[in-house]
């Protein structure tokens, strides 16, 4: 199966999957997904977190996964952040697959 294959994950299931990471790089458990991004811990653990959830997106889906501006100092809940992760995830898959198509298509 291709990558591409693969479906994207539903918002639930990436939102699960992004406070999974901030609890195994912080320690804390998300209790309240509106609670403020800036208070997880500094810029470096904020940044750990991100290239964390960066890595595993690229080597499941097996695209490069470009991130909203400066998500580090987002002044924000952490549901948000997940939020625009998400939403860029799925953009650049949608316009991948659509690729993928047109040029499976030439192949023919």
């Amino acid at each position: 199966m291709g990558v591409l294959e693969k479906r994207q994950p539903s918002f639930v299931k990436f939102r699960e999957y992004f406070f999974n990471v901030v609890k195994e790089v912080t320690g804390q458990d998300i209790v309240n997904p509106y609670a403020a991004w800036q208070e997880l811990g500094d810029a470096q653990i904020r940044e750990q977190i991100l290239s964390k959830v960066k890595s595993h997106l690229e080597s499941e889906y097996g695209f490069e996964v470009i991130l909203p501006g400066n998500l580090v100092q987002f002044d924000g809940a952490v549901e948000s952040v997940a939020n625009q992760i998400h939403h860029n995830f799925s953009t650049v898959y949608l316009v991948e697959r659509i690729n993928a198509k047109i040029f499976g298509q030439r192949q023919k």
